[in-house]
């Protein structure tokens, strides 16, 4: 809902760092987007979270809904324009400066980026680690919904 693309890459790219330098770049930035996915995947439980605390408020869920789409779309636009450029980077190794350039800039749109951000990388990890080999597309049941906010909350806790 809320990623951008840096525009200021310089069309030609940075030189490629010699060797093994590029290959470690393009790496760490398939990384990233990786990075990126977990995170709008923690958003979209994040919402999960919320309709159940709303539930039977309907004009209230529609407004996070909205918000929360917004930011889950504009996160997962900038994952795929993260894996076109790393595409093009593969063909063409002497452009790997333009992934320094990329900016995912994660739930911008949220009041508080740096906190939302902190609360979807929570709940990617409790999630990960209750349901380790549990497909992203199987939705929770509401119990399951509420125990992933609970183990989130005192992982949020932990933290201060």
């Amino acid at each position: 809902m809320g990623l951008k693309l840096k525009d200021s890459a310089s069309p030609g790219g940075t030189p490629a760092p010699a060797g093994g330098d590029a290959s470690a770049a393009i790496q760490s930035f398939k990384q990233q987007i990786q990075h990126q996915e977990d995170l709008m995947y923690g958003v979209a439980l994040f919402f999960e979270g919320i309709c159940l605390l709303y539930a039977g408020q309907e004009a209230v869920i529609e407004t996070f809904r909205r918000q929360f789409r917004n930011m889950i779309q504009t996160g997962t636009d900038a994952a795929r324009r993260a894996t076109e450029l790393l595409r093009q980077v593969e063909q063409d190794p002497s452009n790997v400066g333009q992934l320094a350039q990329f900016d995912f800039a994660p739930c911008q749109s949220h009041a508080e980026p740096e906190k939302m951000v902190q609360r979807a990388q929570i709940l990617f990890n409790v999630y990960r680690r209750l349901y380790p080999n549990r497909s992203r597309s199987e939705p929770f049941s509401e119990d399951e919904t509420l125990r992933l906010m609970e183990e989130a909350g005192m992982d949020l806790k932990k933290l201060g």
